[in-house]
Protein backbone atom coordinates (compact mmCIF):
# COMPACT_ATOMS: atom_id res chain seq x y z
CA UNK A 1 0.00 0.00 0.00
CA UNK A 2 2.72 2.43 0.57
CA UNK A 3 2.74 3.01 -3.22
CA UNK A 4 -0.55 4.04 -3.15
CA UNK A 5 -0.05 5.86 0.11
CA UNK A 6 2.58 7.98 -1.64
CA UNK A 7 0.76 8.89 -4.79
CA UNK A 8 -0.85 12.43 -4.73
CA UNK A 9 -4.46 12.52 -5.77
CA UNK A 10 -4.11 15.85 -6.92
CA UNK A 11 -1.13 14.76 -9.29
CA UNK A 12 -3.89 11.93 -10.31
CA UNK A 13 -6.72 13.57 -11.06
CA UNK A 14 -4.30 16.02 -13.00
CA UNK A 15 -2.49 13.33 -15.19
CA UNK A 16 -6.40 11.94 -16.11
CA UNK A 17 -7.19 15.28 -17.32
CA UNK A 18 -4.60 15.72 -19.54
CA UNK A 19 -5.09 12.29 -20.41
CA UNK A 20 -8.40 12.99 -21.35
CA UNK A 21 -7.57 15.82 -23.35
CA UNK A 22 -5.31 13.95 -25.07
CA UNK A 23 -8.07 11.54 -26.32
CA UNK A 24 -10.44 14.49 -26.90
CA UNK A 25 -7.65 16.37 -29.34
CA UNK A 26 -7.02 13.51 -31.35
CA UNK A 27 -10.51 12.51 -31.92
CA UNK A 28 -10.75 16.09 -32.44
CA UNK A 29 -8.28 16.05 -35.30
CA UNK A 30 -9.36 12.61 -37.31
CA UNK A 31 -12.64 14.51 -37.02
CA UNK A 32 -10.95 17.25 -38.80
CA UNK A 33 -9.27 14.96 -40.90
CA UNK A 34 -5.57 16.54 -40.31
CA UNK A 35 -2.52 14.54 -41.36
CA UNK A 36 -1.01 12.41 -38.89
CA UNK A 37 1.73 14.03 -39.07
CA UNK A 38 0.71 17.17 -37.99
CA UNK A 39 -1.17 15.21 -35.20
CA UNK A 40 2.00 13.31 -34.42
CA UNK A 41 3.43 16.55 -33.95
CA UNK A 42 1.28 17.57 -31.17
CA UNK A 43 1.61 15.03 -29.39
CA UNK A 44 5.36 15.63 -29.48
CA UNK A 45 4.56 19.12 -27.83
CA UNK A 46 2.68 17.91 -25.05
Amino acid sequence: MSIFDSINPAKMALMAGIGLIRIGIAVAKQVMGDDEEDLDKFRAGL
